[in-house]
């Protein structure tokens, strides 16, 4: 007898089968489980799951379709459960959107969960899946569940799934909500870099100076804490505020971007708003990125500030600081800047003394 319940029997053989993708041996144990039940009918409705639940679980779980089909024909349950799992989550985790496609025309539930609270949605946007997620939000799967604190779109955002993301926006998932940190999703895609979901959300009406609950980060304060050029650049083109940008905190808990720019030695980042700031001011509060163009218009040099890599010396950095006339920079804003260079510097040779 292939079908029996010890589990080194032909229940093996066809997990075996299942999971190497062996259709014909998938079948011929299907028929002879078929010829088996026609005398002991009452027999197979209890070995079913048993027989069928874990063949069904390893063919979701390595895309194996026509295999999937099979064993469904033949009376497995798309509920079972393996490990705490059912086969669309291990399907959704896999990125198998076909499986996925195959059980939901079966009846498995969009919303089913694991153990940790995980659905198949959730999972597969954890893993980068874009087929499935699409596959699940064509079926209505819940674009608000919440997974430890954190929405299918707050973790697209977190691990940098641009296409993912964008679907989920399609499907009015809400871009206004906080993880459980307390950023936005504006700020977490700026933290991270992630320039082009930075730009899909502030099209989509992200708010650049919104700030963070804890810490008072602005998504503009976080790109140049972490050195992202580019997508500060991004920022301040799209309307974050120049002036909270490089202005001295008015509070404990209030960070600016230059203060972390300058804390961390991002130069590019420092010279990035002081040139927005001076360009902004030196063209009537017009807001426009010249960044090192060297371009006066024929005005006076207000002010010119810059920090260079100085190649002849371990520490790494020296700051040069011109202020002529009339210059643009508010002396608090000079002896901030100077305060967190100072800082920079210390550290560059904390870090050369270490190095030696």
């Amino acid at each position: 007898m292939v079908f029996s319940s010890d589990p080194f029997g032909g229940g093996k053989q066809l997990s075996w089968a299942a999971q190497y993708r062996y259709h014909d041996v998938v079948k011929i144990l299907l028929e002879q489980r078929s010829n088996i039940t026609d005398h002991t009918p009452h027999r197979w409705k209890g070995e079913v799951e048993s027989l069928l639940g874990r063949p069904l679980h390893l063919a979701a779980a390595n895309g194996h379709n026509i295999i999937v089909q099979l064993l469904l024909d033949e009376g497995a349950s798309v509920g079972t459960s393996l490990s705490g799992e059912t086969p669309l989550l291990t399907a959704a985790r896999n990125g198998h959107d076909g499986v996925v496609k195959l059980l939901l025309d079966r009846g498995a539930d969009t919303e089913d969960t694991d153990s940790f609270g995980e659905t198949p949605l959730s999972l597969a946007t954890e893993n980068g899946h874009a087929g499935v997620v699409k596959v699940l939000l064509e079926q209505g799967a819940n674009v608000e569940h919440d997974v430890s604190g954190e929405t299918p779109i707050e973790i697209a955002v977190r691990n940098g799934h641009e296409s993912i993301v964008e679907l989920l926006i399609t499907n009015l998932a809400d871009i206004r909500c906080r993880n459980r940190h307390g950023k936005t999703l504006l700020i977490s895609a700026a933290s991270k870099g992630h320039k082009s979901i930075v730009k899909l959300l502030l099209d989509s009406g992200g708010d650049t100076l919104i700030e963070e609950k804890y810490g008072g980060h602005t998504a503009l304060a976080w790109a140049a804490k972490n050195g992202h050029t580019s997508t500060a650049k991004l920022l301040l083109v799209y309307g974050a505020d120049y002036r909270n940008a490089t202005e001295e905190p008015e509070t404990w808990n209030r960070v600016t971007a230059i203060r972390e720019a300058a804390r961390e030695g991002h130069d590019d980042v420092v010279r990035l708003l002081l040139s927005y700031k001076m360009n902004a001011v030196g063209s009537g509060g017009e807001r426009s990125i010249m960044v090192d163009s060297g371009e006066q218009q024929q005005k006076p040099v207000a002010v010119t500030h810059a920090i260079a890599i100085n190649k002849s010396k371990q520490t790494g950095y020296e700051r040069l600081f011109q202020q002529g006339d009339g210059g643009y920079l508010s002396p608090r804003e000079s002896n901030s800047v100077d305060r967190f260079m100072e800082t920079a510097l210390r550290k560059e040779k904390e870090k050369a003394a270490m190095d030696r």
